[in-house]
């Protein structure tokens, strides 16, 4: 039953064409693949390639993703940074979608913008840089992860909650619960777009509150 449904997946491949011979190298080099099959990614009709399987962008040095657009993922997605491989600094055009674990720890990562929308695994996102929520996942089956990044992992993840509870943006879960954080937190937090003069009151109220 596998092997039919990785065929008709191969099938379905209309557009592998668009991808340069570099970015064909590099799939096939970072995703797994079944053996019966030649391989088992597609470009869709929206030009961003899915994949039944898992992707890892260890196994390619310099931790690019050569221009490609990630739709869905069928299993994990993992793109841990390294001395060796290199660190990313943002999430432009990975998946949207990933039905298995999302990985980017160790990156050197301000906001998860650009990264998936739905998660159906953990998502781990620590040792980066993160002061911000935005492009954090609408949907999210497993647990989020953040350890070791400027701001608390528990704000990070409260923040998330809020934005998923409420169906709120980065900004708008901010001003909701900005009062409840921790002033070491609060003053670290990406607030562009939130008037100065609010933010500054909202800084006095949680360094007063942080004496107490």
């Amino acid at each position: 039953m596998s092997i039919k449904k990785y065929h008709v997946f191969e099938s379905e491949d209309q557009n592998s064409s668009s991808l340069t011979e570099e970015q064909i190298k590099f799939l096939d080099k970072c995703t797994t693949r079944d053996m019966k099959v030649s391989k088992n990614w597609r470009v869709n009709s929206d030009g961003l390639v899915d994949i039944k399987g898992d992707f890892d962008l260890r196994l390619d040095e310099g931790n690019l993703i050569h221009g490609i657009k990630f739709g869905t993922i069928n299993g994990f997605f993992c793109c841990e940074g390294s001395l060796s491989s290199g660190k990313l600094e943002d999430l432009s055009g990975f998946p949207r979608v990933v039905e298995g674990y999302f990985s980017c720890i160790g990156n050197e990562l301000t906001s998860l913008k650009g990264g998936p929308e739905i998660v159906h695994g953990n998502y781990y996102a620590g040792a980066n840089e993160l002061i911000s929520m935005e492009g954090g996942p609408k949907e999210l089956r497993g647990t989020f992860s953040a350890n070791r990044n400027p701001v608390s992992h528990a704000t990070l993840s409260l923040l998330l909650d809020t934005m998923q509870a409420y169906k709120l943006t980065y900004k708008q879960a901010l001003e909701e619960i900005a009062t409840q954080l921790p002033y070491e937190d609060i003053i670290l937090l990406d607030h562009e777009g939130i008037d100065e003069n609010v933010w500054k009151l909202i800084v006095s109220y949680t360094r007063i509150k942080n004496t107490l």
